[in-house]
């Protein structure tokens, strides 16, 4: 019997601008295939401006998540049906996911930055002071 091609039945993927850097694609859809999970992870460039278009797409799209970054991670908040509570105290969402019908908000840099730091904590490691380099979503993240 031949074998049958790779057919994803989920796509997700990425948002920002620019985007040639990113090492999502790859790292998701390794992922992916090591899980036999039949979904495909591609980056969408996105150039400022377009993040509307792009949401209107998500909604007619067999589109299932998504991640954002720079610069779309505040201007895509007030397109979504809504987003968690930590999201809307960041001013922020880096993900994109549907629920019951509903194209929703997380902001998951908050988490990703606080746990090696609790790490820290938990073996006596204490900070007074911080400097904080950067404006963007992932630094709003990092003061909340």
């Amino acid at each position: 019997m031949p074998a049958h091609p790779f057919l994803p039945r989920e796509l997700y993927g990425i948002i920002g601008h620019p985007l040639g850097h990113t090492m999502s694609p790859l790292l998701h859809n390794w992922g992916f295939g090591l899980l036999d999970v039949p979904a495909v992870y591609m980056a969408w460039p996105l150039e400022p401006g377009r993040v509307g278009d792009f949401i209107t797409a998500v909604r007619t799209l067999p589109i299932r998540g998504a991640s954002v970054t720079i610069p779309h991670k505040q201007v895509v908040l007030p397109l979504l049906d809504g987003v968690s509570d930590r999201a809307r105290a960041v001013g922020a969402v880096n993900t994109l996911y549907w629920r019951d019908g509903q194209l929703l908000g997380e902001n998951t840099d908050v988490t990703g930055f606080l746990a090696p730091l609790r790490q820290r904590a938990a073996a006596g490691w204490r900070c007074e002071r911080a400097l904080v380099l950067g404006n963007g979503g992932a630094a709003r993240a990092v003061l909340a």
